[in-house]
């Protein structure tokens, strides 16, 4: 046998091997879909395997298009209301949605995250910006929204949570970005009540030398007390008279309730905040446990 035709079979043979894999691994994954295992995948959310779409809780997605099926539910409190007193101007002056239909990404109603899905998701088919009926609800929006980024980037990020007196609704401000450690809320939009601040605790990690942040993405080696509400936390919802919303690295909701000063943890399968109980430093780190790294250690009370 020639050089060539050596090649040629060799490579015919890895072809056809080749080919064999691929028809293995169509049928495993199909069989998959048959035993409906494969439920859930793109941004956590639940598969029909009949239809081949996500369900988001506002509206369905077609993934391979990557388009909704149905309109943006929030695009009606896109539109600016006659200009006939001072309340219907300070909304035209804040239309949800970054500028509603202003902002020319609100005019398309079918796109999944500003037709940029690489850098963003969308937890539910809204985004911040858009109206609830409760505070919790564009809370719970905006940090499923920002949190795995936040997380990527190892960045917190913060922003306001507020309520329009003329629709009653509630929204959350863009989020703001800070360092690995700090963030700023900013302020909500003129006109309009603050109701509580909402902020991420990026990822997991320890302080080294000279204060150096050193990601771990470990939570088992966390100087943060990444997981919960801190100390400053509070103290910040305290001093502005707001409550406080906080998503954390292992994607779990947390909520300070200034009314009744209880540090409470979103559960997702009832849809509602409780107190599961965990514990936080009574006292702020002091300048010594701040240098060394220990401020997630003593002083800890139930919640």
């Amino acid at each position: 046998m020639n050089t060539y035709n050596h090649l040629l079979l060799s490579t015919s043979s890895q072809t056809q091997s080749s080919k064999n894999l691929r028809k293995f691994a169509n049928l495993a994954l199909h069989q998959r879909h048959l035993h409906r295992k494969l439920r859930r995948n793109n941004t956590g959310k639940e598969l029909d395997t009949e239809t081949g779409l996500y369900y988001y809780g506002a509206r369905y997605l077609d993934p391979k298009a990557s388009r909704w099926l149905s309109g943006d539910p929030a695009v009606g409190e896109y539109i600016p209301s006659a200009p006939v007193n001072e309340e219907a101007r300070k909304r035209n002056g804040n239309l949800p949605g970054m500028g509603g239909v202003f902002n020319y990404v609100n005019l398309h109603v079918y796109h999944y995250a500003g037709n940029n899905p690489v850098k963003l998701v969308d937890p539910d088919g809204r985004t911040p910006g858009d109206p609830f009926d409760t505070a919790d609800e564009a809370a719970i929006d905006a940090l499923d929204y920002i949190n795995p980024k936040s997380i990527r980037e190892n960045r917190e990020y913060a922003g306001m949570i507020y309520q329009d007196p003329t629709t009653q609704k509630f929204y959350a401000t863009e989020p703001r970005r800070g360092s690995a450690t700090i963030s700023e809320p900013g302020s909500a939009p003129e006109g309009t009540n603050s109701i509580a601040y909402y902020h991420t605790h990026a990822d997991y990690s320890i302080r080294g030398p000279f204060g150096i942040i050193i990601r771990t993405s470990d939570q088992y080696r966390d100087d943060h007390e990444s997981n919960k509400i801190s100390y400053h936390d509070s103290d910040y919802a305290r001093h502005h008279r707001i409550n406080c919303y906080l998503g954390t690295p292992s994607g779990s909701i947390k909520k300070f309730d200034l009314s009744t000063t209880e540090r409470l943890t979103y559960n997702r399968s009832s849809g509602n905040f409780i107190n599961l109980n965990d514990f936080v430093r009574l006292e702020p780190p002091t300048r010594a446990d701040l240098y060394t790294g220990r401020d997630s250690i003593s002083y800890i009370v139930p919640y």
